[in-house]
């Protein structure tokens, strides 16, 4: 792991206990959408915050501590709050948006 990278995790573990969330660095992608189900329970037992329709994911919504899952390269937070109840429709149009606004940097 590369300094800025682990710099990163630190910072992200520490605002995460801050609030009182078990986190831990082997935290990744899968294990914080897992615990996002258990602390709000499944996404499709929520409305999606853009349309209203059935939620089916639990959407990244953006961070100041983004870290990036170390086998799938997605990106993610240890913060519950960074995510939030979308579709699939919607969830798809906001990562385009996201990948767009990147490649437009």
């Amino acid at each position: 792991m590369d300094t800025p990278t682990m710099l990163a995790w630190i910072e992200a573990l520490r605002e995460a206990r801050s609030r009182g969330i078990a986190a831990s660095a082997n935290d990744t992608y899968a294990t914080v959408h897992s615990r996002l189900s258990v602390l709000r329970g499944p996404a499709f037992t929520h409305d999606c915050i853009t349309c209203g329709n059935e939620a089916d994911a639990w959407a990244f919504q953006g961070s100041d501590h983004v870290l990036v899952d170390p086998i799938k390269g997605l990106k993610f937070s240890l913060l519950p709050d960074d995510y939030a109840p979308m579709c699939r429709e919607c969830h798809q149009a906001l990562d385009k948006s996201v990948r767009d606004a990147e490649a437009a940097q």
